[in-house]
């Protein structure tokens, strides 16, 4: 990524907390404006890009999409949530994981354009 032009989005949504480093891939975030047109709602970024040390600290997998700066977790509950999961679909979205329990806060959909590896299949819907 050479440069920032996602409209909907500003570089510090994805930046790592940690090295404030920010590589997100060109692919990805197409998709991610697109998620926003076809969602028609707000998206707020819990989680953008990852060095390894931010990865670790937050308990992601050895494999995470966000290493690559190829996945984002997104705020979103109720019926909000399942509009969203139903426009990754249908964007191309490879990868979905669903958290929608405990604290209100803490609820979000992660959306990833990661390659299908044998140890992370995709595409691919789970729950945390």
């Amino acid at each position: 990524m050479t440069e920032w032009n996602y409209r909907f989005f500003k570089p510090e949504e994805f930046v790592c907390p940690c090295c404030d480093k920010i590589d997100m891939h060109d692919d990805f975030m197409r998709k991610m404006v697109n998620l926003r047109m076809a969602s028609k709602q707000e998206i707020i970024i819990n989680s953008g890009f990852r060095c390894s040390d931010r990865n670790n600290e937050l308990g992601g997998g050895k494999l995470s999409a966000h290493l690559e700066g190829k996945a984002a977790d997104i705020m979103v509950v109720g019926k909000n949530a399942r509009k969203l999961v139903g426009a990754a679909e249908f964007c191309g979205f490879g990868g979905i994981g669903i958290n929608q329990k405990g604290d209100y806060n803490g609820r979000f959909i992660h959306v990833d354009t990661a390659s299908n590896l044998r140890d992370r299949p995709r595409p691919w819907i789970w729950s945390y």
